[in-house]
C-alpha cells in the first residue's frame, strides 16, 4: 500500500522516486513512556499529523506501534493514511544480518507489514579522526546501502534516504548507488542554515528534511534576538516562527511535544503563519552569517566543481574577513585535538556555516577530518 496523500494538512512533497510525503510530521525522539507515547499519537492524528518520525535508537518504536492501534481507527483512518519513518545504524561487523533482523524488528514492533520511509541515521559507527576507522564507516556505508535498495525491491520499504550525511558522504554514496537517496534528515534552522549541503541536495533532487528546526540547545533565542522579535510582531510563539522559516525554506519539518495542547497549536499555528508570513534567511542577517559567501556559491556551484569552488568561496578577500578565517583555523585545530564527531559539530558550527565548507577548509590547511 502507498500513502494516502489526500487531505493532509500542511501539504505534501512528491519525492524522486513518485512517493509523497506529508511537509509537516512529529518527533517522537525522547518519547518512550507507552501511556505518554498513546497520548501524543492520539492528540497529533486529531490535530491532523499524519507522519510519525522514530528510529530504532528512539526505542519507541513498540509504543508506537501500540498507539497507531489503539488510535487510528478513533480517527476513520488505516495504515496507508499515516507515514512512518524509521532509522537503522550502521553497525560493526556483518552488515547484511543486521540490516535484515534491524527491518524485521522495526516491522513488528510497529505493527506493520511495511515502513514508508527508511533512513540510514548516521555517516558513521566510529568517532572522526582516525584511518582505519574512516575506512570502516566507509564500508559500512556502502553495505547497508545495498541492503536498503535490495527492502525497497522487495517492497517492505517504500522510499530510502539518509540522515546527518554531508556532501562528501552524498558524492560518495552516488559512486555504487543504484537508487539516489530521496531523503536526507538533516539538522537545520536559522541557526543553522546549512545552504551548500542544502543547495546540493535540491540539485540532485533529494528531498531535505529538518531536524532540530527549534534550534536544539539554544534556548536563549526564546527570549532574545530576531526570532523573539518576530514572535511579538506577529503575536505568536517564538516556536512558530521557527517553523514558519522551516516551511518557506522548502524543508519538512518534524517538531517534537510530548504536550497534547501544543501538538495541534505546532500544526495549526505553523501553517496558518507559512500562509501569511514568508519568514526566510534574510529576516535574519546576524544569525544567518555568511551571506555574501553563500549567495555566490550557490550561483557558481555545479557538482563537478564543487570541490574546487568552494575554497574560493571560503577565503575570498571580498567575501570573508580575517577575523572569520582566524576563527575558522582556531576551529579545527581545536577540532584536532578532540576528534568526537558530535563534539566536533558543536565546536566547528557557529551560525550560518556548514560543515560542508570547514571539511574543504581543513583540507586546504593540509589537515582532514572525515567520518
Amino acid at each position: 500500500m502507498k500513502f494516502n496523500a489526500t487531505n493532509v494538512a500542511g501539504g505534501t512533497k512528491t519525492l524522486a522516486d513518485g512517493n509523497q510525503i506529508p511537509l509537516l510530521g512529529l518527533g517522537t525522539a525522547e518519547h518512550t513512556d507507552q501511556k505518554d507515547v498513546s497520548t501524543m499519537v492520539e492528540a497529533a492524528l486529531k490535530a491532523g499529523y499524519r507522519l510519525f518520525d522514530t528510529a530504532q535508537i528512539y526505542k519507541n518504536e513498540r509504543e508506537l506501534g501500540v498507539a497507531f492501534a489503539e488510535n487510528l481507527s478513533k480517527f476513520g483512518l488505516k495504515r496507508e493514511d499515516i507515514f512512518i519513518t524509521t532509522k537503522v545504524q550502521i553497525m560493526d561487523g556483518k552488515v547484511s544480518e543486521w540490516a535484515e533482523h534491524s527491518l524485521k524488528q522495526s516491522l513488528d514492533k510497529l505493527k506493520t507489514d511495511y515502513i514508508d520511509m527508511f533512513l540510514i541515521h548516521a555517516p558513521r559507527d566510529r568517532i572522526v579522526g582516525k584511518d582505519e576507522a574512516y575506512e570502516l564507516n566507509k564500508k559500512g556505508r556502502k553495505e547497508l546501502w545495498q541492503k536498503l535498495e535490495e527492502f525497497k525491491d522487495r517492497g517492505v520499504v517504500k522510499s530510502i534516504g539518509v540522515s546527518n550525511y554531508e556532501v562528501y558522504h552524498l558524492v560518495e554514496l552516488f559512486e555504487y548507488a543504484k537508487q539516489r537517496p530521496v531523503m536526507n534528515q538533516i539538522e537545520y534552522s536559522p541557526y543553522l542554515t546549512r545552504p551548500t549541503l542544502k543547495h546540493f541536495c535540491e540539485m540532485n533532487k533529494i528531498f531535505v528534511q529538518a531536524f532540530s528546526s527549534q534550534c536544539r540547545d539554544n534556548n536563549e533565542i526564546y527570549s532574545e534576538g530576531p526570532v523573539q522579535k518576530l514572535a511579538k510582531k506577529y503575536d505568536v510563539a517564538p516556536q512558530t516562527i521557527l517553523y514558519a522559516f522551516g516551511r518557506n525554506s522548502g524543508v519538512g519539518i518534524i517538531p517534537r511535544s510530548g504536550n497534547p495542547a501544543h501538538i495541534g497549536d505546532n500544526l495549526h499555528e505553523n501553517c496558518k503563519l507559512a500562509n501569511k508570513l514568508r519568514v526566510v534567511c534574510s529576516m535574519f542577517p546576524s544569525l544567518c552569517g555568511f551571506a555574501p559567501v553563500f549567495s555566490f556559491c550557490r550561483e557558481m556551484l555545479i557538482p563537478p566543481l564543487l570541490f574546487a569552488l568552494l575554497p574560493m568561496c571560503m577565503f575570498g578577500r571580498s567575501m570573508a574577513s580575517k577575523f572569520e578565517k582566524l576563527k575558522t583555523v582556531q576551529c579545527f585545530e581545536k577540532c584536532q585535538r578532540d576528534p568526537s564527531y558530535d563534539k566536533c559539530m558543536r565546536l566547528c558550527l557557529y551560525p550560518g556555516l556548514d560543515l560542508n565548507l570547514y571539511y574543504i577548509t581543513c583540507i586546504s590547511f593540509g589537515k582532514e577530518i572525515r567520518c
